[in-house]
Parts: structure tokens; C-alpha cells; sequence
């Protein structure tokens, strides 16, 4: 298990264009809202980290839950993925939601730590996932 937190931006673009200096920011409750708009729209997502070898950014795509009241994303995945390695060595990632249809976008930026404890595994578990891993949230490659 992924989870990303301490979030330190996110940004919403609707219509294809992020606003501008002269116009005033809209509230951050109403960022917020469109923010989670956008992701429930999404469902995927691309999980950016950096890599151990040459430090560039490695993208991927992810299923992760919806994210909790102060924005903490879970994310499930395999233990033996070059992801969790590079999240080992540094923590620092990018998770971008594109909902194509609006071509609206959320990126969020944090802090993304690696979750064992059988409890947070099991709670976070989704059934379409059981092909992917033997004994479900259980197993050690979840």
C-alpha cells in the first residue's frame, strides 16, 4: 500500500487553462470540491516518481482510492514494484487525475510513505484487484 500524504499543492485546470494573475482565486473550499469532481470523473490516475538510478521522473498508471477529507490518497500496489523502491529512497511524488471528456486535471503533490500493517491492507482492498494478487490483501505482494 502507497499512501500519499502531506500534500502540498494541488491544482485544478478546467477548460484547458489554469487562471490567471488577474483574476482573483476562487476559494479554497471551492478548489477543494472541483478538485474532488474531477478525480470521482478520472477514476485513474498516473503516479509520478523519481527515479534511484538516473533521477528522472517515472509515471505510471493507478487505481487509487478516492481521496480521504484532508486529501490523503491510498494506492494500492504489488511490494516488489520499482514504485514502492523508488518511494523507499525518496518520498517525493506526483499523482495527476486527467478526466479527458472535460479535459479538466488535478495534480497533487506530496509526501508518499509505504503502508504494511495487515489492518490498513485489509481495509483497503478492492475486490476487481484479486487477480492481480494471490491471497488478496493478505498476501505479502499487496
Amino acid at each position: 500500500m502507497i499512501n500519499l500524504h502531506h500534500a502540498v499543492a494541488v491544482a485544478v485546470v478546467a477548460g484547458g487553462c489554469a487562471l490567471h494573475a488577474q483574476t482573483a482565486a476562487p476559494p479554497r473550499a471551492a478548489v477543494l470540491t472541483a478538485a474532488r469532481e474531477v478525480i470521482a470523473a478520472a477514476r485513474y490516475a498516473t503516479l509520478s516518481t523519481v527515479d534511484d538510478l538516473n533521477g528522472y521522473p517515472q509515471s505510471r498508471v493507478v487505481d487509487p482510492f478516492a481521496p480521504e477529507p484532508d486529501f490523503t490518497v491510498w494506492i494500492g500496489t504489488n511490494a516488489e514494484t520499482r514504485k514502492v523502491q523508488q518511494i523507499r529512497l525518496n518520498p517525493r511524488v506526483t499523482l495527476l487525475y486527467f478526466d479527458a471528456p472535460r479535459q479538466h486535471y488535478v495534480s497533487i503533490t506530496g509526501v508518499a510513505s509505504i503502508v504494511r500493517d495487515p489492518d490498513e491492507k485489509s481495509r483497503r482492498f478492492k475486490p476487481e484487484w484479486k487477480a492481480f494478487y494471490k491471497n488478496g490483501s493478505a498476501g505479502d505482494d499487496y
